[in-house]
């Protein structure tokens, strides 16, 4: 099996069903590599300009990139092609470049590409007729909404792909697994330089330094990103690392020292080659004292434990906020708190997929479905103490909900 084999993996007679549902004739997608609705529809991976998805009752069309790299596009369209026996659609390509494609009996214009969404009107017009029921995902790009418009047919919104996203398939799980285990080898790489820092006791701010140098905030998101990369994932610009503290009237920027006693918070949501996403947070002290730190984080473990533990299938993400805010205001914090300046809490769960944040929200009261995959979070922050937070990546199961990969939780940066 290749490296890209994995992306060709979605099985789109689902999508087909919803349309026959809906009683629309055709579903239209156009994006580019970021898109998760176009990734989910046809795993074409990287490539440049954007690129168009018709499904019909049968069939499903891909509109490629006109990518200017030689070979790239066509290769993403094989790929595209040969997914044919993974579901009951028959696939085909609409060809970007002029002259006839004698596979499909599509003609392109004379004189190279055309607009995606151009390409894709005309793809549901031979598929589909004239004044085809189209539907769109809420936010196709504009120019895209007009060429359908254009060519005669009606276009209203649909949830079809986002519910269908929402279950992750065995293959789908396994890549986000990869992805989680490159977070939590990072995730070690940060703990263990923190474990080799020196602290300053020459000033009473405590100032933490490596390698003879204060150690930043910058220095250690930069460890993390360089972690992850050797890992073989993509951090996404999703790295981030915080700091607080009592003694300092300001908060510290990403290039002042971090200090002993400080909790830092180091949050990673990495992207997989196959443009799936991990999610991690982790809050550690460099010679902490115990006392709120402490306490907060017990606070945080038991709300996490709490959240995870005591959700089925079946049962809204909703409950998750309420079993972690529960577990929390039992240490004695106030799970209801929401004003910066006096204290607030973090706790709940939101799918992650082929999007760093995707459905189901933390408020939905859908029911979770076995194969949904959920960021997990709960933490307490306070203007006098700085903040506690913990994230992690689940999936739900048939009876259950289990972590992705194991992580450490401790406080103490040591103890990873």
């Amino acid at each position: 099996m290749t490296e890209l084999d994995p992306l060709v993996a979605t099985d789109l007679a689902p999508i087909a069903d919803a349309l026959a549902e809906d009683g629309a004739d055709a579903l239209v997608v156009v994006g580019d590599r970021f898109d998760a609705d176009l990734q989910y529809l046809a795993r074409l991976g990287a490539f440049d300009a954007r690129a168009a998805v018709v499904v019909t009752a049968d069939e499903a069309v891909l509109c490629p990139p006109a990518d200017p790299r030689p070979g790239r596009s066509t290769a993403a369209a094989e790929r595209f092609r040969e997914a044919s026996g993974s579901d009951a659609l028959g696939r085909v390509v609409r060809p970007v470049e002029a002259g006839e494609d004698a596979s499909v009996g599509e003609r392109a214009p004379v004189g190279g590409s055309v607009p995606v969404g151009e390409r894709a009107a005309a793809a549901v017009t031979d598929r589909a007729g004239s004044n085809a029921d189209v539907v769109v995902p809420r936010d196709l790009p504009h120019d895209a909404a007009v060429y359908l418009e254009e060519a005669g047919h009606g276009v209203r919104s649909t949830t079809a792909i986002r519910d269908a996203r929402s279950v992750k398939s065995d293959a789908e799980i396994d890549r986000q697994r990869a992805v989680q285990s490159a977070a939590v080898t990072a995730m070690r790489a940060v703990t263990s330089l923190l474990t080799d820092v020196d602290v300053n006791v020459d000033e009473a701010s405590r100032e933490l330094r490596w390698q003879g140098s204060p150690l930043s905030a910058e220095r250690l998101r930069r460890e993390a990103n360089a972690a992850l990369a050797r890992a073989g994932v993509d951090p996404a610009g999703n790295t981030t690392v915080r700091a607080a503290s009592a003694d300092r009237v300001q908060a510290p920027t990403d290039a002042d020292a971090l200090h002993a006693g400080d909790p830092i918070v180091v949050a990673l949501a990495p992207r997989g080659p196959a443009g799936h996403h991990g999610a991690l947070a982790r809050t550690v002290v460099v010679d902490g004292d115990g006392g709120w730190q402490r306490r907060a984080h017990l606070a945080a473990e038991s709300a996490l434990a709490a959240a995870v533990g005591t959700v089925d299938p079946g049962d809204p993400v909703s409950l998750l906020r309420e079993e972690a805010a529960a577990e929390i205001g039992a240490y004695g914090f106030d799970p209801t708190l929401g004003d910066r300046t006096t204290g607030t809490t973090h706790a709940g769960g939101y799918g992650v997929g082929l999007a760093r944040r995707e459905p189901p929200g933390p408020d939905s009261s859908m029911p979770l479905r076995a194969g949904t995959v959920l960021a997990v979070e709960a933490g307490v922050r306070d203007p006098d103490h700085g903040a506690v937070r913990l994230r992690e990546l689940v999936v739900v199961r048939d009876s259950a909900v289990e972590y992705v990969c194991e992580c450490p939780t401790a406080l103490a940066p040591d103890r990873y």
